[in-house]
Formats: structure tokens, sequence, C-alpha cells
């Protein structure tokens, strides 16, 4: 198995270039100076990470000091205020101006307030303007049920508008009920003063967070932080470990940081009123272990400089050089350099027959190259000369290319075109057919028939209405014969479709005017009197009437001179009778 891979790894390290063996040798020559700076990395850093935990529990377990300090100070407070007769007479101007008196000298406190039984609140160290309720509150329902010093959640302060955690302390009557309860609230200036005190590193941050994981007191992004609940697992992890703990962690603002934190619970109360975590960004505790690295190899660097330079000289005048000259020459032959020839860069030996080889190479590929680019332009000039549209579609039958005849006949850019699918050029009948046609080709092709030419007519959509196409269409296939595309031809056969609708139409009229002829055609019955036509029907019609609807004439009626005559003849006897009877 050793021989084996032994073998393998010989082998790789013949199969590389010349040049990238003698770099890794030199490399190997540096290996023991960069292990041991990796080594002293590591440990400086395992060193810094105990640091940083030590100095997160420092000062966690400062602000805990300094937080049972407050809630003991506040306990003691109310325990004395619940003596006091003014308060338990609830005289609020009396309670009023000694609660306002107390917390002028404790600056720790945001506000203290008395509520009754109810939770209506009847004094305030600070000027209250508007009475309000607290019984929603938990911290007041707390007392109400433990009837001892309790603790609330995050709020935001009534009078005082200040985001803060409450306390509440009972006042009894004579049968060990609760008549009041006193309440107060907290101000977190002297944590934010210890912080500052602390000296962590730079993006280091301590958060204060109730039962419920709300975030009620931090230094970094109060505004948008303070009053939100913890979203990640953080707050799960803190509330279900230990009372104490430190570890490595994802932090609120989402990157990993040292973290401690410590819980907080009064004597009275089996759940936490409060948690504290205090957060060192991993970044800045390993700095000091990164900037050491970083020192020490850049004194490596110089040392591994000279070596790599003394390597590339020496390797470049005894081996690399001769090789690139051949590599230089197959670079430009790449390239499309096809008059480049090798044996003037290397004219003996082997490297001179292979010269001789790429030689005669080149000179195939430039007689190609010249064959295939005559029959590009040819094609080309085609294609953009032609008045028919041609185009071509890849797989999904989108068009790749288009020729400027389209624009010429339909109205629409290259830009336009390029990217779309051809039918949704085509009106949705024959966009569905078209779509019928791809199919019918499929379905052979699957079966193992090579269709070939198709030909079908569709009509496309122009800027303005749309033209009648015949189109001719064809596969293009890859090495392994599949479909990869097609090519189209769309020659406007508009005005020759406009003519056969007219022909059409033409040929209907005089077939309609031959059928209208014709039945005024063979023996027509008519009365010698009256001149009157008797109908298939079997009724007798007025002349002018039979002839008008069995053809287009039209009669206009009027007399002819000798009936005109005659008429004038027989007004003039009618008017001489009429006059000789009115004398008589």
């Amino acid at each position: 198995m050793e021989l084996a891979l032994i073998k393998t790894l010989r082998n790789y390290f013949v199969s590389l270039s010349l040049r990238t063996q003698l770099l890794f040798m030199a490399l190997l020559l540096a290996l023991p100076a960069i292990i041991l700076i990796v080594f002293v990395g590591f440990n400086q850093r395992r060193e810094d990470l105990k640091e940083g935990i030590t100095e997160s529990n420092r000062l966690v377990n400062e602000i805990v000091a300094e937080q049972y300090n407050q809630t003991g100070n506040a306990e003691q407070l109310l325990t004395v205020l619940a003596q006091i007769p003014i308060i338990r007479e609830k005289k609020t101007a009396a309670t009023n101006t000694i609660l306002a008196d107390i917390l002028k000298l404790n600056k720790q406190f945001g506000n203290i307030i008395v509520a009754d039984r109810n939770g209506d609140v009847w004094a305030s160290a600070l000027p209250m303007y508007k009475a309000f309720s607290v019984k929603n509150i938990r911290t007041f329902y707390n007392t109400l049920i433990t009837k001892h010093f309790s603790s609330g959640e995050y709020i935001v302060g009534r009078i005082s508008a200040k985001r803060t955690i409450g306390f509440g302390y009972p006042i009894l009557d004579a049968q060990g009920e609760v008549e009041n309860v006193i309440l107060v609230n907290f101000n977190f200036d002297k944590i934010n003063e210890l912080f500052a005190k602390s000296g962590l590193p730079t993006g280091s941050s301590f958060t204060l967070i109730d039962h419920k994981g709300t975030i009620i007191d931090r230094n970094l992004d109060p505004d948008s932080l303070i009053g939100t609940k913890e979203k990640g697992d953080l707050f799960h992890r803190i509330k279900n470990g230990p009372v104490e703990d430190s570890f490595i962690g994802v932090g609120l603002i989402g990157t990993k940081q040292i973290i401690s934190s410590h819980k907080l619970t009064l004597s009275a109360e089996s759940i936490p009123y409060l948690y504290i975590l205090v957060a060192i960004p991993i970044e800045e505790t390993l700095l000091k272990a990164h900037q050491n690295q970083f020192k020490y190899m850049a004194l490596l660097f110089p040392f591994l400089i000279v070596v790599i330079m003394l390597v590339l000289v020496i390797g470049k005048r005894c081996f690399v050089l001769p090789i690139n000259k051949l590599l230089e020459a197959s670079q430009h032959l790449k390239h499309g350099n096809l008059n480049v020839r090798v044996f003037e860069y290397v004219e003996s030996g082997e490297m001179g027959r292979l010269g001789l080889a790429f030689d005669g190479m080149a000179q195939q590929l430039a007689e190609r190259e010249q064959e295939l680019r005559k029959s590009e332009s040819e094609y080309r000039f085609l294609t953009e000369n032609s008045a028919d549209i041609v185009w071509r579609l890849d797989s999904n039958r989108c068009i790749t290319y288009i020729n400027p005849a389209d624009e010429r006949l339909r109205g629409y850019s290259k830009e336009e075109v390029l990217g779309k699918r051809l039918i949704d050029l085509m009106p949705p009948e024959d966009a569905e057919r078209l779509t019928k046609i791809h199919s019918e080709r499929h379905a052979l092709e699957q079966v193992g028939f090579a269709t070939g030419l198709t030909s079908f007519e569709t009509s496309m959509y122009c800027k303005k209405g749309e033209i009648c196409v015949e189109v001719l269409s064809s596969p293009i296939r890859d090495e392994n014969g599949n479909i990869i595309g097609s090519h189209g031809v769309a020659r406007d056969i508009s005005r020759r479709k406009k003519i056969e609708k007219e022909r059409e139409i033409l040929i209907e009229q005089l077939q309609t005017a031959l059928a209208e002829i014709k039945t005024l055609s063979g023996m027509l019955p008519i009365c010698c009197s009256c001149k009157k036509i008797r109908d298939d029907k079997g009724y007798w019609n007025q002349l002018e009437t039979y002839i008008s609807d069995h053809s287009d004439a039209l009669f206009s009626h009027g007399y002819c001179p000798e009936c005109a005559e005659k008429f004038f003849e027989d007004i003039d006897k009618f008017n001489a009778g009429r006059n000789k009877s009115t004398h008589s």
C-alpha cells in the first residue's frame, strides 16, 4: 500500500512542469519555517480566546454585582416606604413629594409610583398629568399574587417614557391583604458606565433580556434592538443552560462571538427575571494573534523570495527557456497566427524535427481557415442581401440570428427580435399549428426517423398589421445527429395571397351575375293586354317589377312624344266637355 502511494506521488511529481517542480522543491525548503509559524499562531489564538472568555466573565460578574446591589437597594427602599403612614393613608400630595425627593437622590431609578389593589395609580415621583392603570403589568399582578417583592418584564414607562424593567412591593392591611403596591423602574446608566470602563475590544456588547426574551437594554444598536425579541437560538440556549455560562456562538448581530451569560432570579420567584449577556467579537479577540502571524510571515517572505528567484533564474537558463520557445510558437498558432513557424525558434535535434511537424500542421490549418472564411463570407453576403427573411433558432426555438430583410418587411429591429421565440411573432392559431409541426417532427425523431426540409405557410406580425409568408425550415444537427436548432427562410407572399383572394371574389361575382342573367333567359309568359309577366310561383307582376327583381336594371317613368300628344289631346277634350256642361 505504501509503495503504491509513493509510486503515485512520484508519477504525479514527474507529470508536473519543470518550473513547477523547481518551485515545489523551493517550498519544501521553507516548509519547516511555515509549520513553525502556523503552530505559534495556533497557540496564540488559543490563548487569546481564553483571555476573551476571562474578560467577558469579568464584566458579566461586575454587571451582576451592580444589579444585585440595585435590586437590594430597591427592595429596602420600598419596604421602608410601605411603612410610612402618609403613604398607607393614601395622602396623594404628600406621597408625591416624598417620592419626588427620593427619586432626586437615587438616579438609578426611572420613576416610583403607587397603585391601589385595582391597579389605578394615585401617586408618582414624576409629575402625572393623566390617570392610568397598571393592572395588566406583570410587576403589579406578580406582587398581588406573591405578596412579596416581585419582578416585572420589559416595559416603556407611562410617565418617564423610558424603556426599562420594574419591581413591586406590597402594602398590606391589618388582615394581610394587599391594599396598595409600590412600583419602581430602573435606569441602566451605571451598567453602561461599567461597560465603557471595561476596555473590551471594539464591537463588544452587553445585553439585558427579560424572561420572555425581550431585549431591555443594549449598548450596540439600541434603537433597533431594544424592545424586540431575540430571534435566533441564543436566548433558548441561555435560558435552558446553567446559571453562568461561557461559549463561542453566533451573537444577536449574526457574527461569531465569545459569549458569557448569567441568570438573575429573586428569592421569592422561581423564574429568572433577567438574563445578562456580554459578547466579544472573535475577529477582534484574535486580532493580536493574526498580527503576530502576519509579522512572522512577513519576516519569512523575503527569504522565500530569494530562494524562488534563484530557482527561477537557474531553472530558466538550464531547463525552461528551450521549452518555452516551443510553447510560445504553439501559443501563436493557438491564437490564430497561422503564419508562425516553429523551426525558426528550434533548429536542431528532436526539437527541430518537432518544429518541422508544427510547420506542416500550421500550413494545413492556414489553408483550411482560408477556405472556411471564404465560405462564410459568401454565405453572409447571400443572407444579408436576401429579399427573404432568414433566421436561425436554438434548441428552444428562440431566434439567435435574423437578417436585415426582417426589418425591411416587418419593421422590427434586430434587437427587438433576437432572443424571442418564433411563435411569439405569429398569431395564436398559426403558432399552435407550428407547435404541432414541431411536435410531429420530434415524434418522428424519437422513433429514429431523420426528418429534413419542412415547408408551411403562416402569418407574421408587423408593426403595421401582418404579412403572409411561405417558410422553408431545415434542422441543424450536432456531430451525433441530434437536432440542436434549425434554419428557416420566409418569403413574403402577401401580394400573391391578395391577388388570389381578389380572383376568388371576381369569380364569385361573375358566377352570381351569370346566375342572375340566366333567370331572364328562356320563354317568359306575358299578358297580351296589360303586358304583365307571370313568375315561377304563378303570380302576375308588372313588367318593370319583374325585370328589376331578376337583373340590375332600374326603371324611371315618363311619356314618349306620341303618348304625350295623345295624353294632352284627351285632357283638352275633357276640359271642353266640362266647360260645356257648366254653361248649360
